[in-house]
C-alpha cells in the first residue's frame, strides 16, 4: 500500500490532480502530455488491469458538492476525461455517486473501470465495502475516515492513497499520520508560488 499527500494552497493544481491521476491509472501515461512521460506510478494500474483482467476500482473522497454537475471537482473531470466514455450515476443523491468507464463510447465495450464516490458526510460506514485500487481524496477528510479507507486498500498488487489538500484546522492530523511517517510521501508547494505579483523574497517579486 502507498500513501501520500500533497499539501498547497489554492490554485496550485490539487484538485486538476484527481483526474490527472484517474486518467494515467485508467487509459496510461500516453493520453497525458510529455510532463508525465516518467510518472512510473501509472504502469502498477495498467498492470493490474493486465494481469487480472478485471476494471480498475477506484474511489473518490470529498465534499459532496464537488460531484455535482457545476462541482468544481466534476468540472474538472470533465475537462480531462475522453469525451462520452464514463456513464455516472446519482442514484437520486445531488452528486454523482458512481461512475463506469468503457473502452469506447459504446454501451457494450469492455469497461475499463468503476468509479465511487465516497463524501466527507457520510457516515464512516458508508466508507467500508469493496476493496479499491486507488483512492483520490479532495481536501482534507476528517481524521476518522481515513483508516476506513485505508482498510480498502486491500487489492492483490496493494492499492494506491492521495490526497490533495490544503492542511488547514480540520488537516492538522495529517502531519501525524503521513508527513511526519518516514512510509509515507508528502510533498506541498508554496502559497507564494500562486502570487504573480508578490513573493516574500523580493528578488522573486517581478513588480520591483
Amino acid at each position: 500500500i502507498k500513501i501520500g499527500c500533497f499539501a498547497g494552497g489554492n490554485g496550485t493544481g490539487k484538485t486538476t490532480m484527481i483526474p490527472i491521476m484517474m486518467v494515467g491509472a485508467i487509459w496510461g501515461k500516453g493520453e497525458l502530455s510529455p510532463f508525465f512521460e516518467n510518472w512510473n506510478v501509472f504502469d502498477k494500474f495498467q498492470m493490474i488491469q493486465n494481469e487480472e483482467r478485471r476494471p480498475l476500482m477506484i474511489r473518490i473522497v470529498c465534499d459532496g458538492t464537488q460531484m455535482k454537475d457545476d462541482g468544481g471537482l466534476f468540472n474538472e473531470i470533465k475537462v480531462w476525461f475522453p469525451k462520452g466514455r464514463t456513464t455516472w450515476q446519482k442514484d437520486k443523491a445531488s452528486f454523482y455517486q458512481s461512475g463506469v468507464v468503457r473502452a469506447t463510447s459504446e454501451k457494450n465495450s469492455k469497461i475499463l473501470a468503476k468509479i465511487q464516490v465516497r463524501t466527507f458526510e457520510q457516515d464512516t460506514k458508508v466508507h467500508a465495502g469493496d476493496n479499491v485500487d486507488l483512492i483520490l481524496v479532495n481536501e482534507p477528510m476528517p481524521k476518522h475516515l481515513y483508516a476506513e479507507n485505508i482498510g480498502r486498500l486491500r487489492t492483490k498488487h496493494g492499492g494506491m492513497f492521495w490526497m490533495f489538500a490544503t492542511p488547514l484546522a480540520e488537516g492538522a492530523w495529517i502531519k501525524d499520520k503521513i508527513a511526519d511517517d518516514p512510509r509515507h510521501c508528502f510533498t506541498s508547494a508554496s502559497l507564494w508560488d500562486n502570487c504573480s505579483n508578490w513573493h516574500p523574497d523580493p528578488e522573486y517579486r517581478d513588480w520591483e
